[in-house]
C-alpha cells in the first residue's frame, strides 16, 4: 500500500508524507506526532486501540469501518458486521463493500 490509515484521527495519509513528517520529528527533536491531529504516535497496540476507539465512539464512519475489518480477521463476523452496518449508516462506501 501507499498509504496508511491514522488510528488518532482516522485520516489517510501517504506514505511518503509520513516519512518526511517522521524525519523532521528526528532532525529537529520532537516528539513522532500525526501529521494531521499532532497526537502523539502510538507506542502499543493497546494505545492503537484507545485512538481507535474513541474515534469509534466519536461516530467515525472510517474509524467504525476499520473496527469492523479487525473483527472480521479475527473471526468474529458478527460483530464485524454490526459495525460495518453502522459505518455504512453513516455514509461510508468501503462499508458496503466488506
Amino acid at each position: 500500500y501507499k498509504s496508511t490509515l491514522q488510528s488518532c484521527c482516522s485520516k489517510v495519509i501517504c506514505k511518503g508524507c509520513r516519512r518526511a513528517n517522521k524525519l523532521r520529528g528526528m532532525n529537529k527533536n520532537l516528539n513522532h506526532a500525526c501529521l494531521m491531529c499532532r497526537q502523539p504516535t502510538p507506542r502499543s497496540e493497546k494505545d492503537v486501540n484507545m485512538y481507535s476507539m474513541k474515534r469509534v465512539a466519536a461516530n467515525d464512519s472510517v474509524a467504525i469501518q476499520e473496527r469492523g475489518k479487525k473483527h472480521y480477521y479475527d473471526g468474529h463476523y458478527r460483530g464485524a458486521f454490526k459495525y460495518w452496518r453502522k459505518a455504512a449508516e453513516l455514509g461510508d462506501v468501503d462499508a458496503h463493500h466488506d
